[in-house]
């Protein structure tokens, strides 16, 4: 289930239900949510842990979903840019995908800079990836329109978050 808490605090109330594998969530600039799951189901006994593949899926306004991507490899974070693309990050490889939104496909393919990427983040301005890669222990960062790696910083063990602060222009 995908829950809302009240700003004010109170109960959670439940938005979305029946997801599986949900591993990130991403609102874009007119507040619509997208939930990234992992897999689609579980494999069952003698196979992976989670059927293949990943899903990027809009909750609608009125409750009901729709499946924007199918083709992840075992995705790990979602961003959405000021461009209207979300910029999945794929776990299996070294790669994000930049999911076009309204067209539902994959515009490009990204490196990530490191191997097992998962958090990502996009600049205010949508010219920057900033990609933690959970094997090496780095943030990495992505110039989006050259799909080259400007730079990386070891960061220490396993890091699968990052955020940024719109007030600060940095990335956390």
């Amino acid at each position: 289930n995908i829950y809302r808490v009240p700003p004010g605090g109170g109960a959670p109330q439940v938005v979305a239900t029946g997801f599986t594998n949900i591993i990130d969530l991403a609102f874009d600039d007119r507040g619509t949510l997208y939930v990234l799951q992992i897999g689609n189901g579980f494999a069952g006994p003698g196979g992976p842990p989670l059927n293949p593949p990943g899903q990027l899926i809009r909750v609608n306004p009125n409750g009901s979903r729709t499946v924007v991507y199918a083709g992840l490899f075992y995705p790990g974070g979602v961003a959405i840019g000021p461009d209207g693309a979300a910029y999945v990050t794929n776990f299996g490889s070294t790669t994000v995908s930049m999911v076009q939104l309204a067209a539902k496909t994959v515009a490009a393919t990204l490196p990530s800079g490191g191997n097992r990427p998962t958090g990502v983040a996009v600049t205010p301005d949508g010219t920057t990836l900033f990609v933690a890669s959970y094997a090496d222990g780095t943030i990495n960062v992505i110039d989006i329109a050259s799909s080259k790696l400007r730079s990386g910083v070891a960061v220490g063990a396993n890091p699968t978050g990052l955020a940024i602060s719109v007030r600060n222009a940095s990335a956390s």
